[in-house]
């Protein structure tokens, strides 16, 4: 119920409680009206929101936003949770009617905070005594005890022997809270810096799960267990709690990212994925799974383009209704990390819960696979106890760590450079090629560590001289052509990432060039490029694409 008293233009409203003057400037009628009926229907909206103002396209991300515009949002008894440089928004605790929101200066829209679905994890609870056996070889520097293995189907053992450990890399790792203390093959971590995004402050202790992860990452025991980058230095950051019933929340990842971010982070790895949520249409659908869709896949893609190396988790997928991959492991530039079954078996197979690709615009994913069952981990809360667990949660870690391995030896590297060297150097598991289950397949350290593009003599080199795959930002990446060998076809897939004039050439061994197979002005996409290689002699051939900017290189085998 409702009265209103006095003269029209200078009169004064009272509705449910609520008191407010009623002037010409019609905003602040329009607003004051709008906050007295969230005062009646905060009931109806408790979900907390994404706030995102106007913004300027020439606006450095690294340029704080304006108070002002914040000012106006907390004005209004709105709370920030999180202030975001990506997306020039801040994320508020609100439980009045957005409209409210949506109509204060500079705000261009109001959205809601997706949440989070944290991987499910699957943990064989096993106290590993000294008597289980290592199939470790007398050629390592270190004595991996039972860790060895693991490590060793990406052949990392063999880049720790040349001296690299991952220092002087900087990582970053998202996760449910790192319950570390007392655990001896954590003491002498280098641990940099912390922040505990739910509850505030640097206290990041509690759960299990990011333990598990930072084990796969920093442990170091000698005799018994080393994780891939036992050498880096860490910020640890949680964004969920997986013991409360506090909402994990898209916001907290977003502002974790931008967090390591600024501390200059070179990796960012993720064991936390984004599908369904508790109601329905807050939750993603397949069709979402494309890389632009979900904010964390935009975060995700913005810091790789500020030269970070962002690698997720695939997901746990594989046997549930939703199947395939998860985001923001569906951002085109993100490592994502599927799961493969590696004890007793002559190769790899791929472990049934890890998700599969496409994406919902076709792309091929997971990009690789890495160890995900039978994985050691230090135990937490004891100091020398280990146990196993499964999930592409511990897959993800392991090639996180590859990945500060190939920085150290190779600091120049791109995050490109990263992912091209992890995928043209792994091997193929499952169908001939790349495909949505292996991605481009298993990770070799060592070979990764030592790629480079293939040197061949061309037409704009000196004469007798080599040219050289540039390692800026590319505007594409050419794939492994398969099949390779081959007898009469052969296909060569082409990922462009910028609208650019791709050319896609043939070349001999002697650098002279057979055929052009491409000359196109290119949208930004998947392309698969063919060649019938009737009339040629049987040897070796080198496909090579290029634009003005830089050029890659395939070499293939032709077959008669």
């Amino acid at each position: 119920m409702f009265m209103f008293y006095g003269r029209a233009l200078n009169s004064k409203l009272k509705w449910g409680g609520c008191n407010m003057n009623i002037g010409i400037v019609s905003r602040t009628f329009k607003v004051s009206l709008l906050l007295c009926l969230a005062a009646l229907q905060s009931f109806v909206y408790a979900e907390p929101l994404w706030v995102f103002f106007k913004n300027n396209p020439a606006r450095s991300i690294d340029k704080p936003l304006s108070a002002g515009y914040i000012n106006e949002v907390t004005s209004t008894g709105a709370k920030i949770r999180t202030v975001s440089r990506y997306f020039h928004a801040v994320s508020v605790d609100w439980p009045g009617d957005p409209r409210i929101l949506e109509h204060l200066p500079g705000v261009e829209r109001v959205r809601p905070v997706k949440s989070l679905r944290r991987i499910h994890r699957n943990q064989v609870h096993l106290n590993l005594s000294k008597k289980t056996v290592s199939s470790q070889q007398d050629s390592t520097v270190l004595n991996y005890g039972t860790s060895y293995d693991q490590l060793n189907t990406l052949n990392i053992p063999a880049v720790h022997n040349l001296g690299y450990t991952g220092s002087g890399v900087k990582i970053g790792i998202l996760d449910t809270g790192f319950n570390i203390r007392g655990i001896e093959s954590l003491d002498n971590a280098h641990i940099e810096h912390t922040r505990n995004f739910i509850y505030g402050g640097e206290d990041v202790t509690g759960d299990t799960h990011g333990c598990y992860v930072f084990g796969c990452l920093a442990g170091a025991a000698d005799g018994e267990y080393y994780g891939s980058a036992f050498g880096a230095t860490y910020f640890l950051a949680v964004t969920d709690d997986p013991d409360t019933e506090t909402r994990a929340d898209v916001d907290r990842w977003v502002a974790a990212v931008e967090w390591c971010d600024s501390l200059g982070a070179d990796i960012i790895s993720s064991s936390l994925v984004y599908n369904e949520f508790d109601s329905i249409e807050d939750s993603y659908v397949t069709d979402d799974m494309d890389g632009r869709t979900s904010l964390v896949a935009r975060a995700a893609e913005i810091a790789v383009s500020r030269g970070i190396v962002v690698v997720n988790s695939a997901g746990n997928e594989g046997l549930g209704k939703w199947h395939n991959i998860t985001t923001p492991g569906d951002a085109e530039h993100v490592i994502a990390v599927g799961a493969v079954k590696y004890k007793n078996l002559d190769q790899p197979t791929l472990s049934l819960f890890s998700s599969r690709g496409p994406t919902a615009d076709g792309r091929i994913k997971p990009d690789i696979v890495a160890p995900g069952e039978y994985i050691k981990v230090p135990r937490s809360g004891t100091p020398k106890d280990y146990l196993y667990v499964n999930g592409t949660s511990f897959a993800a870690p392991l090639i996180s760590g590859l990945c500060a391995l190939l920085l150290e030896a190779h600091p120049d590297w791109s995050p490109a450079d990263i992912m091209e060297a992890l995928k043209q150097t792994a091997s193929d598991l499952g169908e001939t090629g790349p495909d949505n289950n292996y991605g481009w397949g298993l990770p070799d350290a060592f070979e990764a560590l030592n790629y480079s593009s293939v040197h061949v003599a061309q037409d704009n080199c000196p004469q007798g001289g080599e040219c050289r795959q540039s390692s800026i930002l590319k505007e594409f990446t050419l794939n492994n052509p398969f099949p390779n060998p081959f007898n009469s076809v052969v296909t060569i897939p082409l990922t462009v990432f910028s609208g650019s004039q791709v050319t896609v050439h043939v070349y001999d061994v002697t650098g002279r060039r057979i055929t052009t197979l491409w000359n196109n002005n290119t949208i930004p996409g998947k392309y698969f490029v063919v060649w019938n290689g009737e009339g040629c002699s049987s040897g070796i051939y080198l496909i090579k694409a290029a634009t003005a900017q830089n050029h890659e290189m395939k070499k293939i085998t032709f077959l008669k």
